[in-house]
């Protein structure tokens, strides 16, 4: 789960818990009543729940400026002022003959940027060798038609920024072939 949802649910949890204390003094609805809760534990939900908030917001800031929240098993190494590169394996454990297949994507300190704007150079490995290289344009996918080799293959992307992106960066992600 992002930090975002985590925030949310935080952040939705004490307002459940300030309205709560709010309607404490008991809700008649047709049928259905629901007891009074005591004033003593009325202000003491009530000042949870704003702690609940406030630790919702908090995690979130933190997490965002942290920069953690990225795809399981995602290593990314961003060089100040450079481009952020996230990999994302459609499996991460195949069978021998099976596709391996990992999409891309690529951001600036503006945000996503654009197919032509960076250089792709990707390269697979198992234990030390190479078993492939290629080299595609940004946010494009790396495809290996049938994976021969077993082991944990290592999929690396640098990233080269061009025509108004500039900077560089590398993320690499792994796919184990049985």
């Amino acid at each position: 789960m992002d930090a975002g949802k985590v925030a949310g649910l935080l952040v939705l949890l004490g307002v459940v818990g300030v309205l709560a204390a709010i309607v404490g003094s008991g809700i008649e609805a047709g049928p259905v009543k629901f007891r009074s809760i005591p004033r003593s534990r009325q202000a003491l939900l009530a000042v949870a729940s704003v702690f609940v908030i406030a630790g919702g917001v908090a995690w979130w800031a933190v997490q965002r400026h942290s920069g953690s929240g990225g795809a399981a098993g995602e290593t990314v190494s961003v060089p100040k002022g450079g481009l952020r590169v996230v990999l994302i394996p459609a499996r991460g454990n195949i069978a021998r003959g099976e596709p391996i297949s990992v999409t891309s994507q690529v951001i600036d300190a503006d945000g996503e940027i654009g197919a032509s704007q960076c250089v792709m150079h990707w390269r697979d490995e198992v234990d030390g060798s190479v078993v492939r290289t290629d080299t595609t344009a940004c946010d494009a996918t790396f495809r290996e038609p049938a994976a021969a080799r077993a082991g944990v293959h290592r999929i690396t992307a640098a990233v080269e920024g061009i025509a108004g992106a500039s900077g560089s960066g590398s993320a690499s992600v792994s796919v184990t072939v049985s």
